[in-house]
């Protein structure tokens, strides 16, 4: 309610606007980013307290390590198009439930959204342990899921980014993570690969080659050439 006191008068004049829809919009946009409505694991608000506070204690103590591993269900578009969106849901959840029971109590695993798990590991010892996990984690999801009288066999690629001497934050974390699981992608279903400056370097270079590619493109500044291929017995053109 809002209302002004007319000067002089005992009237009060205002409006009432009725903001119950928008209340209840910003209610389900805070819970989606607490925890996720389909799968029930956190969400993206949850791991990045817990990343940042996983971070702290590395920085206090480099002895301590954690690494940030992010999983792609490879072609999971695929089942959604083919038995529909709540079929796919239900892969998620037996998806969600299986990469819970895989993990120690004091790991996190949340969805932040479509097909994508992130997994924070805290307190391993070395990288071979980091790949152990990683490759675990695929052979979980991997195992074949009855649903709806159909088995479904999905396979995953996973990225990951180990801690480090540089004090990155959670958003660089996360970011390194997803750079790795691009190059994953990019090697085939069921790859693993972990962040590296090599790699940073890589998808810069490509990331940089696509948009001058795009900017040529628009600016007209292609030239085709047609090059004729001769069949050399009758020296006729066949084709270019």
């Amino acid at each position: 309610f809002r209302g002004v006191l007319q000067p002089g008068t005992r009237m009060l004049r205002g409006s009432i606007t009725n903001i119950t829809e928008r209340k209840l919009t910003q209610e389900r946009l805070l819970r989606e980013l607490l925890q996720d409505s389909i799968t029930g694991l956190p969400g993206r608000v949850i791991l990045l307290d817990r990343l940042e506070r996983v971070c702290a204690r590395h920085q206090r103590n480099p002895s301590y390590r954690f690494t940030l591993l992010i999983m792609d269900l490879d072609r999971f578009h695929l089942v959604n198009e083919s038995m529909g969106l709540h079929f796919g849901d239900k892969l998620l959840q037996q998806s969600a439930r299986r990469l819970q029971a895989s993990l120690r109590s004091t790991d996190t695993v949340a969805r932040l959204g479509s097909d994508q798990f992130v997994v924070l590991v805290e307190d391993i010892p070395e990288r071979q342990s980091v790949e152990y996990i990683a490759t675990r984690l695929q052979r979980c999801v991997e195992r074949p899921i009855e649903l709806e009288g159909r088995e479904v066999i999905l396979t995953s690629s996973v990225g990951g980014v180990l801690s480090t001497a540089e004090n990155r934050t959670p958003e660089e974390y996360l970011r390194a993570a997803d750079v790795a699981l691009e190059s994953a992608r990019e090697s085939g279903s069921g790859a693993i690969r972990f962040f590296s400056t090599s790699l940073q370097q890589k998808v810069l270079e490509a990331f940089d080659l696509e948009h001058c590619l795009r900017q040529a493109l628009e600016a007209g500044q292609f030239r085709t050439f047609l090059q004729p291929r001769l069949d050399l017995r009758s020296r006729n053109v066949t084709g270019f």
